[in-house]
Parts: C-alpha cells; structure tokens; sequence
C-alpha cells in the first residue's frame, strides 16, 4: 500500500480563530478596542499600543482563559481536516508555547474525536525547538498551510510548497514561487485536487 502524502497545518487562524480573541482580552485589559483587520503584523507589539511583554502577558492571560479553550473553528476547517485525511497524513505544526499543549491536545480530541491528527510545537516564536521549516524537511511534510508570512516564506525557501491563507498581517508575502495565496479552505481543497 503506497503511504499517504503529509500535509502541514498550522492551527492558529488556519483551524482555529485566535486574534478575535486575543482582541477581547486586550479590550477587556486596555479598555481600547481594535479590529481583525487592523491587526497588520502577527507581532502584536507591531500594531496595537503595547509593549512585547505586555503582548506575551496579555497572550498568557488568553491561554488560561475558557475563550482559548473553546476557540471557534475556521469556516470550512473541520469538513476540511476530515476530507483531506482520508488521502493525507496531517500534521498540525504551531508555534504555540509548550504549556499550552495539553489544553491543545484536548481541544482536538474534544473536536476532532476520531481523526488521526499529530501535533507538533515549533521553536518559531518561543525558542528551543525546531522551526516549522526544519520539521516540514525532517518529516518529509511536502505541503503547509500557514497563515504568518515569517513562517510561510521559511517553509517555502526549504522547498515546501506553502499554501498561505490571506490574512491582514500577511498580505506582503506572495513573492516566492513554492508560496501560494488562498483565501479559504475551498480553495485550499480545489488545490490540493
């Protein structure tokens, strides 16, 4: 039996809606409110009025929260992960903080109960493991699906094909050839056809 392709995905505003809430903590903290569309960088510190560690406090205030534990999913992921694993092995490859891997284990088993997905914590953001570009390449994933453009174009300049999902904070990376834009999990699918 020939094995199945493997396919990357990373989990934060790929399978999950993470900014709107992080945004609701940073309104319930600052008392400011900002949109999704004004979030421009996925550095938060970039484009809202906050330091780095008040960005990362804020973060791990959101982590405890019952808003992280029940994080509204994509548009179209869940029909998506369950279609794609039928022909692919998944990989869901984020750049989450190491603490937070049993409540993501647990979100997955609570919404994905019967699906064989494997997740796995990069070093990207947080440090002392491997980026999600030396995992792609280690694994032999030949396909990611990504939403920060940091991460997209690292994937992409090791030979892995990239299909970024368009967001604000990534509408300045289109200029490598293994990247490609999509809008939604139906084009990701009408894609990978």
């Amino acid at each position: 039996m020939e094995e199945k392709r493997k396919i990357g995905i990373d989990i934060d505003e790929c399978v999950v809606e993470f900014v709107r809430g992080y945004l609701e903590i940073y309104k319930k903290s600052s008392g400011r409110e900002f949109s999704f569309d004004q979030i421009t960088s996925y550095n938060f510190w970039e484009c809202l009025p906050i330091s780095k560690v008040e960005a990362i406090s804020l973060a791990n205030i959101f982590y405890e929260s019952d808003r992280f534990r029940n994080l509204p999913l994509i548009d179209g992921a869940k029909d998506a992960l369950r279609c794609l694993s039928t022909n692919y092995n998944l990989f869901l490859i984020t750049s989450r903080p190491i603490k937070v891997k049993d409540k993501t284990q647990d979100f997955f088993k609570r919404n994905f109960p019967v699906m064989d997905l494997k997740i796995l914590f990069s070093g990207d953001f947080f440090k002392g493991g491997l980026k999600k570009s030396e995992i792609c390449k280690q694994r032999g994933i030949e396909i990611m699906v990504e939403d920060n453009g940091v991460y997209a174009e690292n994937c992409a300049n090791a030979g892995v094909s990239v299909l970024l999902l368009d967001k604000p904070w990534n509408r300045g990376y289109n200029h490598n050839q293994n990247i490609h834009r999509v809008k939604n999990w139906g084009e990701i699918l009408q894609h990978l056809k």
